[in-house]
C-alpha cells in the first residue's frame, strides 16, 4: 500500500522538476492521512500479504505533519503490529528528526539518503546542499547501530563528473558501509537540465528509453512512457559513462545482503577495502570484454548487461514507438525479455542462476589481495574454503518458487572453521573459531513468510522479476532469506 501525504519539494535541484515553485507545495491533512491509514490497516491485516506500505513524498519526514502522523502510526503498531516496515524518501535535512521518528516506530522506518555525487564541484552546479561527508558518515553510524543498512544514490553523468570523481564517490560510500544505487540522469523537460542552456554548456548527449515495465495496450493502440536520459556530457562521454555503468552494476551487486557474511570477512578480518575488493573484481572482468568466448557464466552475464544497457537507447521516441509496436519486440516487453529495470534484473539473475559461480569467483580474488602480515596462508585457505562452503549452502532463492520440494531438503556441511558462530560474534577474530564442525543447513519460519509474501506480491512466473524486487524493495532484514544453521555431532 502506498499513500503520498504531500506534493513538491522546497529544493531547487536542478536534475528535478518537483522544486520549482515552492509556494505550489500541497499536503492531505492530518486527520484524513489517519483515516486512510485505519482503513487500510482494517482491510490489510486480515491476509497474510505484504505488512508494508511507502509514503511516496518528496521529503517525508520533514514537516511538522509527518511527526504528528508518526503517533497516529505508532499507534496501529502497538495495535494490529502493523506496518512492519515503512518506505520513504528521507529528507535532505532533519536528520536528527527522521531519526526520532524511526525510534518512535520501534525502527521500522527505512532510511536511505540520497547524495546524488560526492563532487563539491558538481554539488555546486546542481544546486544541490548536501551535509558534509563526515556529518554523513555520523549518520551512517547512528543507522548501523539501529541495525539498519543504511543506502544512497547517486547520478550519473552529471555536470563536471568524470568517471574518475564517480570511482571516488562510490570509494567514500562503500568503504562507510553504505549501500549504493546509481541512476542514470534524466532530461525532464521542466528541470534546469532539461533545458536547452544547459544541455549546450555542458556538453549533455541524450537517448530515448522505455521506462521499465511501463507499457500496455489501450483501446488496441500500444503504448509506451517513455524518458530522456544523459549518457554523455564534456567531461564523461559515452565509452565512459557505459564503464561505470558496468561498475555500478557490481557495486549494486555486491551491496545486497547475500554478500554480508563475505563483506564482514573482508573488510574486519583481513583488512581489506570493501572498495578495493569490489574494483578487483571489476578489473578481472574487464579483461575480457574483448574476448569472444567468456569463461563464465558471471562473465556472460556481466557484459549482457552492459550489451543491454546500449540496446535498451534510441535516438527519438518516435524510434521506440516504432520498435516496440513490432508483434515480435512487443512480446519481449511482455515476457521481461526487454525493457525492464536492469540493475535490478541482472543483479536478480546472478542470484537465481550462478550465485554460487559469483561466490567462487569472489572468493579465488581475495587470496591475492592480502599480505601475509594480516594472516598465514593456510589459515586464509581455511577460512576461505569454509566461508565459501557455507555461503553456497546458505540462501533460500532455490526453494522460493519450488518450497513443498525442497522446504525439507537438509544438506550437512562440515567446517574447519565455525564461521556462522563468527558471523553473529562481533567481539571475536574468526581465528578465534577454529574447530572442526558440523551443521545442518535447515529451512525455517521466516523463510516461508517471506516466500508467501513474495509470491504473494509478485508470483511465481517470473523468478528473476521476483527475486529482483525482493532486493529492491523488501530486503529489510537479511535473516530471512538464510537458512538456520544447526550445530550436529
Amino acid at each position: 500500500p502506498s499513500f503520498e501525504t504531500a506534493r513538491g519539494c522546497p529544493f531547487q535541484c536542478t536534475f528535478c522538476d518537483q522544486g520549482l515553485d515552492e509556494t505550489k507545495i500541497v499536503s492531505f491533512s492530518t486527520k484524513r492521512m489517519c483515516d486512510e491509514l485505519n482503513y487500510v490497516a482494517e482491510k490489510i491485516t486480515k491476509f497474510s500479504g505484504t505488512w508494508s506500505i511507502a509514503f511516496h513524498d518528496s521529503n517525508w519526514g520533514m514537516y511538522k505533519k509527518d511527526v504528528d502522523l508518526s503517533d497516529h502510526i505508532l499507534k496501529l503498531i502497538n495495535e494490529k503490529n502493523w506496518p512492519i516496515s515503512i518506505e520513504i524518501s528521507t529528507p535532505k535535512n532533519k536528520r536528527q528528526q527522521i531519526l526520532d521518528i524511526d525510534r518512535k516506530l520501534k525502527n521500522r522506518v527505512g532510511v536511505n539518503l540520497a547524495q546524488q555525487s560526492m563532487n563539491n564541484e558538481t554539488l555546486k552546479i546542481i544546486k544541490r546542499d548536501n551535509m558534509t561527508n563526515n556529518q554523513y558518515v555520523d549518520f551512517i553510524r547512528e543507522l548501523e547501530s539501529r541495525d539498519k543498512v543504511p543506502g544512497c544514490e547517486l547520478i550519473i553523468p552529471l555536470p563536471n563528473e568524470t568517471k574518475q570523481t564517480y570511482f571516488d564517490s562510490v570509494k567514500i560510500l562503500i568503504d562507510a558501509g553504505v549501500l549504493i544505487g546509481t541512476y542514470t540522469l534524466l532530461m525532464n523537460q521542466g528541470a534546469e537540465l532539461g533545458r536547452h542552456e544547459a544541455i549546450k554548456k555542458y556538453g549533455l548527449k541524450s537517448k530515448w528509453r522505455i521506462v521499465p515495465r511501463d507499457f500496455g495496450t489501450y483501446r488496441g493502440k500500444k503504448v509506451f512512457d517513455v524518458e530522456r536520459v544523459c549518457v554523455g556530457t564534456n567531461t564523461m562521454p559515452y565509452k565512459d559513462y557505459l564503464e561505470c555503468r558496468r561498475f555500478s552494476f557490481l557495486i549494486h551487486l555486491f551491496t545486497y545482503s547475500v554478500f554480508f557474511p563475505l563483506k564482514k570477512l573482508i573488510k574486519k578480518e583481513l583488512n581489506i577495502s570493501f572498495f578495493d575488493f569490489v574494483w578487483c573484481v571489476f578489473q578481472n572482468l574487464e579483461k575480457n570484454n574483448n574476448q569472444k568466448h567468456l569463461n563464465s557464466n558471471f562473465s556472460k552475464f556481466y557484459f549482457e548487461f552492459s550489451n543491454e544497457c546500449e540496446e535498451e537507447l534510441f535516438e527519438s521516441k518516435k524510434d521506440i514507438y516504432d520498435y516496440y509496436s513490432n508483434d515480435e519486440n512487443y512480446k519481449k516487453l511482455l515476457n521481461s525479455e526487454l525493457g525492464d529495470n536492469l540493475l535490478r534484473k541482472y543483479s536478480a539473475k546472478m542470484i537465481c542462476n550462478v550465485l554460487s559461480e559469483v561466490i567462487d569467483f569472489s572468493i579465488d580474488l581475495i587470496p591475492k589481495m592480502i599480505s601475509e602480515e594480516i594472516m598465514k596462508k593456510e589459515e586464509i585457505k581455511s577460512i576461505l574454503e569454509s566461508s565459501r562452503l557455507w555461503l553456497t549452502n546458505l540462501y533460500i532463492f532455490d526453494a522460493i518458487f519450488d518450497w513443498e520440494k525442497e522446504k525439507n531438503n537438509e544438506t550437512i556441511i562440515n567446517l574447519e572453521y565455525d564461521v556462522p558462530s563468527w558471523y553473529i560474534n562481533d567481539q571475536k577474530s574468526i581465528l578465534n573459531f577454529k574447530k572442526r564442525i558440523n551443521y545442518k543447513m535447515v529451512y525455517n519460519k521466516r523463510n516461508e513468510y517471506l516466500k508467501n509474501e513474495i509470491i504473494t506480491l509478485h508470483g511465481k512466473e517470473d523468478k528473476i522479476y521476483a527475486v529482483g524486487k525482493y532486493f529492491h524493495q523488501m530486503s529489510t532484514n537479511s535473516d530471512d532469506i538464510k537458512k538456520t544453521s544447526v550445530q550436529v555431532s
